[in-house]
């Protein structure tokens, strides 16, 4: 499950999330080990019946993260939003997106927008005809959102390598995963990897992939500094001591029905003490998926 990395939550310097899901608690509660390639075993009948036939995709999400930080007897808290919705129309290779996001600290809330219609090109470029959010809605940005929505949605395709579990528990465009290395935490994501699990017929294109219960890992800083872009974020780091980033992922789910992604689900959170500083940080997110087909 290849994702694109859309810059949210950048309040929460030291992690985030890029995921998706339903109503309930985000995990798989039955099903047996996952092993890379059991999605693949869709059949062909399946396969036929949904494949090249999408003609719109239709991407809603709506992000939320909490962050408190207490230290001697001062507490304060940030609250962050983020809503969004996305229609990539297939047959006319065009991205029409809206996206929104409020951030509210001591009392002050700010809030940011962004609206965008992007086509794709002969040459596979992409050129908008609206956007007054470039900085996050970019051409390189949209291209990976549209190859996403055009090729993850299909259940055998899906896949839980690397850089797709790295995409579904960290926020891309947050300081500290901007640019850095991804081996740098190949040892706690390939230890993930091995606790997914699926629950349904993969054959039928009808299963549900994802955690059977929380999961604590830990990432390596230190060794991912060399790797970061932002030198303030590095020296902060530095600063503060920090060699390994406590994580829970608390809940991560994919849900696939008929062949086709429906919905997706993923949670983080984690807490530290820095300095005599107590910091907490929780997020989640949830994304729906719905189709027109051609006729």
């Amino acid at each position: 499950m290849k994702k694109r990395f859309i810059p949210v939550f950048t309040a929460l310097a030291l992690t985030g999330l890029v995921a998706c899901g339903s109503s309930d608690n985000g995990l798989v509660k039955n099903g047996v080990a996952y092993k890379d390639g059991d999605a693949a075993k869709t059949s062909e009948t399946v396969r036929q019946s949904v494949e090249g036939k999408v003609k719109r995709v239709t991407e809603k999400l709506s992000m939320k993260a909490t962050t408190t930080a207490k230290y001697g007897d001062t507490k304060e808290s940030a609250k962050e939003n983020a809503n969004g919705t996305f229609v990539y129309d297939l047959e006319e290779a065009t991205v029409d997106g809206t996206y929104s996001d409020s951030m509210t600290s001591s009392g002050k809330t700010q809030k940011n927008t962004a609206k965008f219609k992007a086509k794709q090109q002969a040459d596979g470029s992409f050129t908008f005809s609206e956007n007054n959010a470039a900085d996050t809605f970019n051409e390189e940005t949209v291209a990976a959102m549209y190859l996403s929505a055009s090729t993850s949605i299909y259940a055998w395709n899906f896949t839980m390598d690397l850089e797709s579990l790295m995409a579904a528990v960290s926020a891309a465009g947050s300081a500290a995963v901007a640019g850095t290395d991804l081996t740098s935490f190949a040892g706690a994501f390939g230890e993930l990897a091995t606790k997914l699990v699926i629950d349904g017929d993969a054959t039928t294109g009808t299963f549900e992939v994802g955690l059977k219960e929380e999961y604590n890992l830990n990432l390596d800083l230190s060794s991912m500094l060399e790797g970061l872009e932002d030198s303030e974020t590095t020296s902060m780091i530095s600063l503060l001591g920090l060699t390994e980033l406590p994580m829970t992922i608390y809940k991560m789910k994919y849900v696939y029905k008929d062949g086709l992604l429906r919905s997706e689900v993923a949670g983080v959170k984690l807490k530290m003490d820095m300095l005599g500083m107590v910091m907490e940080m929780k997020a989640d997110s949830t994304t729906t998926y719905s189709y027109e087909m051609k006729k």
